[in-house]
């Protein structure tokens, strides 16, 4: 074997165990803050992808995706299942290999059966606020909801494409 290789292979599995080292469980990310509420698909699934693990990052393989069509909601999961991501605003159905998409993050659910109620058309799912509660994620109130459709329907108006910073912008700035 030349050096060249085994230094090829050094430096790779090197690169390797230091990205390993980094990664954290989307609970952790959303007690430190770098997953929230509001975020896009596309914001969340970047976090999850660059310090976040393989089993909980969503978009790999052996991951969950249901999209529930009368709410525009989506869930998805990383292959141990450990964390439901629920994204409202889809304009379609999608899947979990595609990372882009008009949709927000409504909250991170423990269970798939608060992700589901969290998820569900009349939009009535409210975790307990106490510190037992199995929720990482409490989705924002009704009325927050309505205003982000507003802001996000105005911008919209403008030609602007959800995701872009031009779109951050003008939602920020409403």
């Amino acid at each position: 074997m030349s050096c060249g290789k085994r230094y090829l292979k050094l430096f790779l599995a090197v690169g390797l165990a230091v990205h390993l080292s980094g990664c954290t469980s989307v609970d952790t990310l959303v007690s430190q803050n770098a997953i929230r509420v509001g975020m896009t698909k596309t914001d969340v699934a970047n976090v999850v992808l660059w310090q976040g693990s393989p089993e909980d990052d969503a978009w790999l393989g052996g991951c969950f995706y249901e999209y529930i069509r009368e709410s525009r909601c989506e869930i998805l999961a990383g292959s141990a299942r450990n964390q439901y991501l629920v994204f409202c605003g889809a304009y379609s159905e999608s899947s979990c290999y595609i990372r882009e998409g008009a949709s927000t993050l409504r909250g991170v659910y423990r269970t798939y059966s608060e992700a589901k109620r969290a998820a569900a058309p009349t939009q009535t799912y409210a975790p307990a606020a106490d510190a037992s509660a199995p929720s990482v994620i409490s989705r924002p109130a009704a009325n927050n909801e309505r205003e982000s459709a507003v802001k996000i329907q105005r911008c919209t108006k403008k030609g602007l494409t959800p995701g872009t910073p031009a779109f951050k912008k003008c939602f920020a700035e409403q």
